[in-house]
């Protein structure tokens, strides 16, 4: 069984649309874009983590994700894992 993809048109940040058609049955079937899904993790929930664990790696193993995915949201919010967290003890950033 073989099975062509086609891509439609694609939105800028809208869902992308693939027609497959089978060969066998001839029906073309559109659907939404492959891959996976984001993990949108709230950076109060990476703060949290980053607090409850000594290093970037633990925190990143505890909330299934990895280790640039927690740099990536601490940086979209202007924040550093050493404002957080340093060697294991936590750092408590004073407000001005």
């Amino acid at each position: 069984m073989r099975i062509i993809i086609v891509f439609v048109g694609q939105a800028r940040k809208g869902p992308k649309l693939m027609e497959i058609k089978c060969e066998n049955c001839g029906k073309i079937i559109t659907i939404q874009g492959l891959g996976r899904k984001r993990l949108n993790i709230p950076v109060k929930i990476v703060c949290d983590a980053l607090q409850a664990y000594p290093t970037v790696g633990r925190a990143a193993e505890n909330l299934g994700c990895s280790r640039p995915y927690i740099y990536k949201v601490l940086k979209q919010n202007n924040l550093k894992a050493s404002e957080i967290v340093t060697k294991g003890k936590i750092k408590i950033k004073e407000a001005k």
